[in-house]
């Protein structure tokens, strides 16, 4: 690391993009899981 503040480089956007990635990874196997469950949900706020 740098002594300076460099702002947001792209090791932080590899970083939170890293973590983004695994989130939506995590809710996807989730919404797959329980397909019935989740048609029910988005069916009642149409």
């Amino acid at each position: 690391m740098t002594t300076k503040d460099e702002g947001y480089n792209w090791k932080d956007l590899l970083a939170d993009s890293a973590i983004v990635a695994v989130f939506i990874g995590i809710l996807l196997i989730i919404i797959g899981s329980f397909p019935a469950l989740f048609e029910k949900l988005f069916l009642s706020f149409k």
